[in-house]
């Protein structure tokens, strides 16, 4: 290995440990406040029942921030944010660009329909910043009152043979994208009609790709058939969700806090500290994806095996 790879290799163990160290004292704050908020409601938090941690989530308690990272929302068109539920009329939410690639997902929502007789809205979509490449949970597109992982071109989508969709009270939804091309749906924690096969998933690269909350696929001047109804919460996670985590997602975890609460719980002081560590997390993750880049283009096999290691599920869990 030369000297210039030989570089690049050291600042990226150099960086993942600035991120690591970073996350680590932020999880540890998160913990505190999670931990005080059980308690003063009465409950104990189950250290065995966390569940996994998305790399980015909307809860809508006062705004479009992203609860975990940096893909912070804007609102276009028709909307607002109203009893912990972003709640669509004709608008929908672009987020900031991803800050590291995204190939296997998890795309998931909870949310509540407005009317049955919508046709092909997106619930929530990974896409490119231009609006062409995406992946969505999409209703009604190709089949009435039907859910489907909707695609461009229909490139990564069939249809499941999932039941109609009747109710317009608040749902559980979730798409899983794992490394080998599978596609499975799931409503309300359970399997949504067949798992299928759909070739290699597409990856999404930092920086030129993005979330939408509430549209199928687009930009600020041009989304396609927005959603109208309501989002309660969604995230995102870098990697395929197991049937047992998605039906543990959809029954809730008893130790769930909401961001709102766990912020509540913190001293004055202990909130400042947290807001810089999120605020670095963002900074040392952009040049983390800086330098991931540098490594992904030397062509060295050694990228994938770091990269593997870093997505380990001592990093999905908030510990």
């Amino acid at each position: 290995m030369g000297a210039a790879r030989k570089d690049v290799v050291a600042r990226q163990q150099e960086q993942r440990e600035v991120v690591q160290r970073i996350r680590e004292e932020r999880d540890s704050l998160l913990s505190l406040g999670q931990a005080r908020a059980l308690e003063a409601r009465g409950e104990v938090a189950d250290k065995t029942a966390h569940l996994p941690k998305p790399m980015a989530r909307w809860e809508f308690d006062s705004g479009l921030e992203d609860e975990l990272g940096n893909l912070n929302g804007t609102l276009h068109g028709s909307g607002r944010v109203e009893g912990g539920r972003l709640v669509l009329t004709g608008g929908f939410v672009l987020t900031e660009p991803l800050n590291r690639p995204l190939k296997a997902k998890t795309l998931e929502a909870w949310v509540a329909l407005e009317g049955l007789g919508q046709k092909g809205c997106g619930v929530v979509t990974v896409q490119g910043t231009d609006g062409g490449l995406f992946d969505s949970i999409v209703f009604a597109e190709r089949q009435d009152r039907r859910w489907m992982a909707g695609s461009n071109g229909f490139q990564r989508t069939q249809d499941v043979g999932g039941p109609e969709e009747d109710s317009t009270d608040l749902v559980h939804l979730a798409a899983v994208y794992d490394e080998g091309g599978g596609i499975q749906l799931y409503r309300n924690g359970k399997p949504y009609g067949r798992r299928y096969q759909a070739g290699e998933p597409l990856t999404y690269d930092a920086g030129s790709s993005q979330v939408v909350l509430g549209g199928r696929h687009g930009t600020a001047r041009d989304m396609r058939a927005p959603l109208r109804g309501a989002i309660e919460r969604a995230a995102v996670y870098d990697w395929a969700l197991s049937p047992e985590e998605i039906a543990a997602s959809a029954d809730g975890d008893p130790s769930f806090v909401s961001h709102a609460q766990l912020l509540a719980a913190l001293g004055e002081d202990e909130r400042a500290r947290l807001a810089h560590l999120e605020d670095q997390d963002r900074v040392q993750a952009a040049a983390l994806a800086e330098v991931e880049r540098e490594a992904r283009d030397s062509g060295e096999p050694w990228f994938e095996i770091a990269h593997s290691l870093f997505q380990l599920e001592e990093f999905r869990y908030l510990r």
